[in-house]
């Protein structure tokens, strides 16, 4: 049985996923692959290294958040929407050493490793929010 092209590459992108902590660039193009395939269906916009200013009302900031994926909707002018919705934004990260052999996540709860990764990035997400929010990105109307 032969496979087509795209078979082909969607496990040699598979193979590349598990051959060792994968970079943050195989991360982006397995990612990339499998948004794609939902948009196709339209359901939503994607937005590589979206920039989201940290302070938009104030032209001289300078800082933003950019996360590596941003996927949302663009709202209609009459709506009263904010005009794109921000759905969620995503980080590619390599993957730490220990995660290699994929163990069951209750084998590794307790690592320092793990856990001082995840609270650094609990961070970088929290500000992310922020500013999608302050960009008026929104899933729901801002109240003010």
């Amino acid at each position: 049985m032969s496979s087509t092209p795209e078979q082909r590459y969607r496990r040699r992108l598979a193979q590349k996923a598990v051959t060792g902590p994968p970079t943050e660039a195989i991360l982006y193009a397995i990612f990339n692959e499998f948004v794609s395939l939902h948009q196709q269906q339209r359901r939503f916009v994607i937005y590589l290294q979206m920039s989201l200013k940290w302070k938009p009302q104030d032209v001289r900031d300078r800082r933003s958040e950019v996360p590596d994926f941003g996927l949302g909707n663009f709202t209609l002018p009459t709506t009263g929407h904010p005009p794109f919705k921000l759905r969620c934004g995503v980080e590619a990260k390599r993957a730490l050493e220990i995660m290699a052999p994929l163990p069951p996540a209750n084998l590794i709860m307790s690592d320092l490793d793990v856990k001082s990764m995840f609270h650094s990035l609990s961070f970088q997400a929290q500000n992310q929010a922020k500013a999608a929010y302050k960009n008026e990105y929104p899933l729901s109307p801002q109240r003010r």
